[in-house]
């Protein structure tokens, strides 16, 4: 009998502990909203249909790659204000389900610090994929989190939407060990590269990807671009060994758009 016991503590303690936790930001990261542009942030916080190009299938792939992974979302957002509306841009745009946290203090600067510590405490993770943009704090609160705990292994992707350069709406730059992506489909290549995303779903993503960016006008505004036109991107650079996906149809055009595209600012800037 008591080993009996003993097994069944064993087990959930094993089924308690997540091997990975997927955390993520929401604005400008999973949702173009602009939020360096206040106008234009107030104008695009009640959308739920925006979404970056894919943003949306990758979450999907990193759970259909392994049941287990957890998926957190938080996000400085006012609770009060966006609540309902973040809540129903995860789930109409089929965004792995998981805990959305936003702020109930406009005041609390240490909001999502203290958040992510408590989840990470909670999972108790053998790796943390953090996932966010340049438009504010996210690289500082994920390399001092990465620092909190040293024990845990760390993959911080940060979504290069602003410049770091600007004279105005200046983007963050990337701290050490941080991995910026321009689009949904170059961070595909970066978890394929780290063994999180295997090589089919890789090209099934790629299928869907390339014809719909290939068409992407980048000079109009509309909902789901993989780089929206206010993007700033001129931070990003590519470094992944191309000789892998050349195999791909369309992988040159897709990078060298891409590219071209983040060699440049944002229209509307000339």
């Amino acid at each position: 009998m008591r080993i009996w016991l003993v097994l069944l503590i064993l087990l959930a303690s094993f089924s308690a502990h997540t091997k990975t936790l997927v955390i993520s930001d929401i604005d400008d990261t999973l949702k173009n909203s602009h939020v360096l542009d206040i106008d234009e942030a107030i104008k695009k916080a009640v959308f739920t249909d925006d979404y970056f190009l894919g943003m949306n299938l990758v979450l999907r792939e990193l759970r259909t790659a392994d049941e287990r992974v957890q998926f957190e979302y938080v996000s400085s957002a006012p609770s009060d204000i966006m609540l309902s509306f973040h809540s129903a841009f995860l789930e109409m745009n089929g965004f792995p389900e998981g805990n959305l946290q936003l702020n109930e203090g406009y005041f609390s600067g240490t909001f999502k610090v203290d958040r992510i510590r408590e989840i990470i405490r909670r999972y108790k993770p053998d790796l943390v994929i953090n996932i966010g943009d340049n438009g504010e704090k996210d690289s500082f609160v994920y390399d001092q989190i990465r620092r909190e705990f040293p024990e845990i292994r760390f993959l911080t992707f940060i979504h290069i939407s602003y410049f770091s350069k600007a004279r105005k709406k200046e983007g963050k730059s990337l701290l050490p060990g941080q991995i910026g992506f321009a689009t949904s489909w170059d961070l595909m290549l970066q978890l394929h590269l780290r063994k999180l995303i295997d090589r089919t779903q890789l090209q099934e993503f790629f299928e869907d990807f390339a014809p719909a960016y290939l068409v992407e006008k980048e000079r109009k505004t509309y909902p789901r671009m993989a780089i929206p036109k206010w993007s700033d991107c001129r931070d990003f650079s590519w470094s992944i060994d191309d000789s892998l996906f050349f195999d791909l149809e369309n992988y040159v055009k897709v990078k060298e758009k891409i590219q071209k595209r983040c060699s440049r600012r944002a229209f509307g800037d000339d």
